[in-house]
């Protein structure tokens, strides 16, 4: 089943994300964008316009679609960016949660489809849930060590590009 749930936080912001994941993601973010190819290029951002149930215009934002099994979960995955406003947000999930063919994400959902879909070990997983949980700079720079420690570890001996991946040593850089 394909799953819907917001990637941003639910404040006001520049922008927020919806993001959809499942073998009907495609299917269900063109009817959010209609006016998006049937066959979007993959890894290409469309300007379209979000649409109610009528047609409506509700925003406009980008239309990104990450073709599986090249997508962080190893799904079909749309993201629509949109005007970060929480009632706006809320609008295009409500929307695409009114198809069947979807359902709300659990927390955690789709780093889980990731793992299960051999798109992330056990431990990047992990370090995933711990950075995303973090409420501390030092809890963010161990989150951060823990996936620059996985990256090494996936590279092996020769990962020099993992190791300029988090350049600055595992240690988060917060203000």
């Amino acid at each position: 089943m394909t799953i819907a749930a917001l990637a941003t936080a639910p404040a006001a912001g520049a922008v927020g994300i919806l993001r959809l994941s499942g073998p009907e993601a495609l299917d269900v973010g063109r009817l959010l964008a209609p006016g998006v190819p049937a066959q979007p290029t993959p890894r290409h951002a469309y300007l379209a316009s979000f649409v109610d149930a009528e047609g409506r215009s509700l925003d406009e934002g980008l239309f990104l679609y990450f073709r599986g099994p090249q997508s962080f979960t190893g799904e079909d995955v749309v993201e629509l960016q949109a005007h970060g406003s929480p009632r706006l947000l809320r609008l295009l999930l409500t929307r695409a949660l009114e198809d069947a063919r979807v359902r709300h994400a659990a927390p955690g959902e789709f780093t889980r489809r990731a793992f299960l879909n051999g798109r992330l070990d056990l431990t990047r997983a992990e370090a995933v849930a711990d950075l995303v949980a973090a409420d501390s700079e030092a809890a963010a720079c161990r989150g951060c060590g823990a996936l620059r420690r996985a990256r090494l570890a996936r590279a092996g001996p020769g990962g020099a590009a993992a190791r300029a991946a988090c350049g600055h040593g595992g240690r988060a850089q917060l203000p």
